[in-house]
């Protein structure tokens, strides 16, 4: 009787076990999502060959925070959601535009504009306008572009001519302007590059400081503004740019920085550069940055490597860029 006993017990305890493995089971396949596959796309420039020319890589910046100890295994993945904005029907662009500038309002009213503003828009482009400022938007994109009618004088009085001036300028700009961002905390990121004259120059941008090292790279790319300066260092306009990322594919793993660097060697990359990729061209920097081009039907992360060129201007370095893929590559449609 007693065997009896333990063999039931053991038979519901077994039973018991099947059906808590059965409903978890049957949850995981009703929450747990398979990624989607991507596309690759093409990558845009504005300017065809992407190129950068200095008398060493050293000199060159563009502030992306991005450091290869930071060891992120997984990277979000978006839809641009103006990308369908270019082929919409007219009534449709009208729409769109309407909406754009209903949310330009309140990008204005954090500039502390008030009275009466001039509205004015069409299928491509829109503006409000007021007696010290213009704003702009466009349909195919999330920036929006802040002119004064008077340049606004800073401390300096001519454009900055060394890193160290340049680097002053733009704290005093975040200090100026971050509370009309709405941002809490910012980061500077300095842009410095050389004319085809040698001249070394600078772009002054900032952008809004994350609570973690993936949000300091998303805004970075998609939550970040360029400040205008004429000769006289007097601020003549802001890109800003406040990318809307509400349509999110997934989190995707990424690859490491070496098996990118295997691919390249691999010639598993785009670019735009004339060069194809050899052993003997040296990698001399590489970043983890998004594309992010109005014409990029999505948004994902790359590796972006700087290749030294067999080739001088005026006696400068000339540097291409070639991108990998940062996503692993099983989720790729075509690869």
């Amino acid at each position: 009787m007693k065997q009896y006993q333990k063999s039931l017990l053991r038979a519901i305890v077994i039973f018991i076990c099947i059906f808590i493995a059965a409903i978890l089971l049957f949850f995981q396949k009703q929450y747990t999502h398979p990624l989607p596959q991507l596309y690759l796309e093409d990558i845009c420039t504005d300017s065809g060959f992407e190129k950068y020319i200095a008398y060493d890589i050293f000199e060159l910046s563009d502030g992306n925070p991005w450091k290869e100890q930071w060891h992120l295994t997984r990277l979000p993945v978006y839809y641009n959601t103006n990308y369908d904005n270019q082929s919409a029907s007219y009534d449709e662009k009208m729409d769109i535009m309407a909406e754009k500038i209903k949310q330009l309002q309140t990008k204005i009213e954090q500039f502390g504009i008030t009275g009466t503003i001039k509205t004015v828009y069409d299928t491509e482009k829109g503006r409000l306008e007021s007696d010290t400022m213009t704003f702009f938007i466009e349909s195919h994109t999330d920036q929006i572009k802040v002119v004064f009618h008077t340049p606004i004088a800073l401390s300096a009085s001519e454009k900055p001519k060394t890193r160290e001036e340049a680097e002053k300028l733009l704290f005093e700009l975040i200090d100026t302007y971050k509370e009309e961002f709405h941002w809490q905390e910012c980061a500077p990121a300095l842009f410095s590059s050389y004319s085809h004259d040698g001249i070394i120059q600078f772009e002054l941008w900032a952008y809004e400081q994350g609570d973690t090292l993936e949000e300091d790279l998303l805004n970075y790319h998609f939550h970040r503004a360029w400040f205008e300066i004429d000769e006289n260092a007097n601020i003549t306009s802001i890109l800003w740019t406040n990318q809307n990322l509400n349509e999110k594919i997934g989190n995707y793993p990424i690859i490491s920085p070496q098996k990118a660097k295997e691919l390249l060697l691999a010639k598993s990359y785009m670019t735009t550069s004339p060069y194809s990729f050899s052993e003997d061209m040296p990698i001399v920097k590489t970043e983890l940055t998004y594309i992010h081009h109005c014409n990029s039907r999505i948004f994902m992360p790359y590796y972006k490597f700087f290749v030294q060129l067999p080739a001088k201007e005026n006696g400068m370095n000339v540097y291409g860029t070639y991108y990998v893929p940062a996503i692993k590559e099983q989720y790729f449609k075509k690869f």
